[in-house]
């Protein structure tokens, strides 16, 4: 009393049993390479788009030395910084030179002395026209800040 398959359905069993195996063998590979990734995918820079690095602040140094202020032109980009530094014996007291529309900050408070400096930070755009107030008469103790 045995089952009697048709050749027909014989067939149809065989195919689904295969097709099965086929769908789950499919499935199992996939989730493994869709598995979840701690490494975020990163977004890629547009063709022709270089962003531009902001500038570091740099810090230049203005010697007022036995020859006069050294250098005598200087120019810098707004943000950065000049000190002012006395390398001599004589009083130097950097002050913006009367007349030209002043540097706010520029004008030191007193004059210094060897060793000593002060600094400061330009934030806008100017031209600076400076002088040794302690020794106006002094051509080689002038100066000029470009700050672009």
């Amino acid at each position: 009393m045995g089952i009697m398959y048709s050749s027909r359905t014989l067939i149809i069993s065989v195919i689904v049993v295969a097709l099965l195996a086929v769908g789950i063998t499919y499935l199992a590979t996939r989730s493994d390479s869709t598995s979840d990734s701690t490494t975020p995918t990163p977004t890629p820079t547009p063709i022709g788009y270089y962003p531009t690095p902001t500038p570091t602040p740099q810090r230049y140094i203005v010697h007022l030395t036995a020859s006069g202020v050294t250098p005598a032109t200087i120019t810098i980009r707004v943000g950065d910084a000049i000190t002012f530094r006395n390398d001599t014996d004589i009083a130097f007291w950097p002050m913006t030179v009367s007349g030209t529309g002043g540097c706010p900050g520029l004008d030191a408070t007193r004059s210094l002395y060897r060793g000593e400096t002060y600094s400061l930070a330009f934030n806008d755009s100017q031209t600076c026209h400076y002088l040794n107030h302690a020794d106006e008469s002094n051509a080689s103790q002038t100066g000029t800040i470009i700050v672009q």
